[in-house]
């Protein structure tokens, strides 16, 4: 059974497999909700505990678990999660045949495991996480994501993830662009819905535990133009150069007038697949090509590769010729690549050494990565002509690099 956790102000509060002779009861901090829990998290999974034994000559236990389902994480990784001896410990006590919401991290010899402190907990009593990961699922947001587009006058869209922004405590995502909205932050709720902030305004764009008789209206960019939502289909089947999805949520945007209805499918792990306006003429917007940087689920990395190294590419371009108007083409790109999961800090510096702008934080799993940057320092304001340094921290490795700004 899982007990009541005590809260408190400490900052060192878990020391993970503490042995039941060094620690007398477990205390944690307040659970972070389920966003920032799987953005911590090396796997997220639902599994089915099959067996649940102490490890020899170890403080710990082990669970074999059948994965059922997989937001994040390998399904090989999955099945075998460590967790401390006992609850005095802040181990988990699973019990065999039950099923559980899985949050783990990897330890220092690359397996998994978790611990009472984190959101692990019985299938039953996670409703809230799972509706979130349903949403997560259908959209995910992360840091260097984009989405291209292409439209019947041969000019490709692009729409990226540059930025993260936290307002009034919730995680936003900013993107250059997204369908007729410039500078917009996207973030999914804990049930499942998608909202989007342009200026100060933030409204529910589509919501994916929505069912086809619930309705909602959105507000375009200025006030220009106004539609009523509605889920139509989560069974349909949309065909691009991209792929084939299937099944696809497809939410039908009402205008309040006439000629200016929109149509959008979602497919699970990707975003969205494909968007029709139907105006004076139909036009028809098929994804062509998708960019998923950050490991989110299983599809997203299917070869398994990882990275041999720590490395961190020069940005492109270089010199970065910086524009007063910022558009999807006017920004740096930083790739940089985690041999292993490590804790990141990629921060961009002035010739003085005086920090411009964190383009990426946290804690991130294996694999291959990329931030872009604006040009903006923290507070919005375009920087200076000149030389900058962009510094990646992930663990114990450290490099610095250089770019030139010209405006």
């Amino acid at each position: 059974m899982r007990h009541l956790v005590i809260c408190c102000t400490a900052v060192s509060l878990l020391t993970l497999f503490v042995p039941q002779r060094e620690a007398a009861a477990c205390s944690c901090l307040p659970f972070p909700p389920p966003a920032e829990a799987v953005a911590k998290a090396d796997a997220v999974f639902l599994g089915k505990v099959l067996a649940f034994d102490e490890i020899a000559g170890q403080s710990r236990r082990l669970a074999h678990l059948e994965v059922i389902k997989i937001w994040k994480g390998r399904p090989n990784e999955a099945d075998r999660v460590t967790t401390a001896l006992n609850e005095a410990a802040c181990g988990f006590d699973f019990v065999v045949g039950k099923t559980y919401l899985v949050y783990a991290n990897k330890d220092e010899n690359g397996g998994l495991y978790t611990h009472l402190c984190t959101r692990t907990q019985p299938e039953n009593l996670a409703q809230s996480d799972l509706n979130y990961l349903r949403g997560f699922s259908e959209f995910p947001l992360a840091l260097g994501n984009s989405w291209e587009f292409a439209n019947s006058f041969g000019n490709n869209i692009t729409e990226t993830i540059f930025d993260t922004l936290r307002i009034k405590g919730n995680l936003y995502y900013r993107f250059d662009r997204f369908r007729e909205f410039n500078q917009a932050f996207l973030r999914l709720s804990e049930d499942g819905k998608l909202f989007l902030r342009s200026d100060t305004l933030e409204q529910m764009w589509v919501d994916f535990n929505a069912d086809d008789t619930t309705r909602w209206h959105v507000i375009g960019p200025e006030r220009l133009a106004e539609w009523d939502v509605q889920l139509v289909s989560r069974t349909d089947t949309v065909v691009t150069k991209a792929g084939t999805f299937y099944p696809c949520l497809h939410f039908h945007f009402r205008f309040n007038g006439a000629d200016y209805d929109w149509h959008e499918w979602y497919y699970s792990g990707i975003g969205t697949v494909r968007r029709d306006l139907y105006g004076i003429a139909p036009f028809s917007y098929p994804l062509e090509r998708v960019t998923l940087n950050t490991p989110t689920s299983v599809e997203e990395n299917p070869t398994g590769s990882t990275p041999r190294a720590f490395t961190l590419s020069q940005s492109y371009p270089n010199p970065f010729v910086l524009k007063a108007s910022v558009s999807s083409r006017n920004t740096a790109l930083i790739r940089y690549q985690l041999q292993e999961p490590a804790e990141v800090s990629l921060t961009i510096f002035n010739a003085l050494g005086g920090a411009v702008r964190t383009l990426a934080t946290g804690r991130k799993t294996a694999g291959e990565y990329s931030a872009l940057w604006d040009g903006k320092d923290e507070a919005g304001r375009l920087a200076p002509s000149g030389v900058y340094f962009y510094r990646l921290q992930a663990g114990s490795f450290s490099e610095l690099k250089k770019m030139v700004v010209i405006r």
